[in-house]
């Protein structure tokens, strides 16, 4: 947990730290890439299906397997445990993955957005707190979203990491704390 802060910025609020689902997005996204594939990607029928804890002093083993399917792949992601004496094995989350044509999507016109977005209800150059932590504690990558504003059924953030930690960005496909 000291080592990744992933796990170690994402607690419960009795202080278990816990992987949030962004990472396993980020993990599916890396396992893809690992397999040599670049092509965008489609993930449908996403379940958490348990949390994955991890104890402040342990370390824990996790197994992705990607399964080939007409369509992509299907993904389940596995912890190692131990039950009665025996190891075995615990699903965490499972997916499919449909692989897709890689396109460059249209432009988007933030202003656009914005002026349609014209009841901004919150700001904070710090972040934002969002309801999530009424549940969970998380550091301070978490605090990504600086402003939020809403229209009629739309609606459009501004995030951004804190300075400091502006150097994970290379070492992510999809940051898990900018997705979430």
């Amino acid at each position: 947990v000291a080592s990744h802060w992933i796990l170690d910025e994402h607690r419960t609020i009795a202080g278990h730290a816990v992987v949030p689902g962004t990472a396993y997005i980020e993990l599916v996204t890396a396992g893809l890439r690992a397999l040599g594939e670049t092509s965008a990607f489609e993930i449908e029928d996403l379940f958490f299906v348990r949390p994955l804890h991890v104890a402040d002093a342990e370390t824990t083993d996790v197994r992705l397997r990607y399964a080939r399917t007409e369509r992509g792949y299907f993904f389940e992601t596995h912890s190692r445990c131990t039950i009665e004496g025996e190891q075995g094995w615990q699903l965490h989350a499972q997916a499919q993955l449909r692989l897709l044509p890689m396109t460059s999507p249209d432009p988007i016109d933030i202003a656009a957005i914005e002026a349609r977005c014209d009841r901004f209800v919150s700001e904070d150059s710090n972040g934002l707190r969002s309801r999530q932590e009424d549940h969970l504690r998380f550091g301070p990558r978490w605090r990504v979203l600086h402003r939020s504003g809403y229209g009629a059924g739309e609606a459009i953030g501004q995030l951004s990491l804190p300075a400091a930690y502006l150097g994970d960005v290379g070492a992510y496909h999809l940051h898990p704390a900018l997705l979430d």
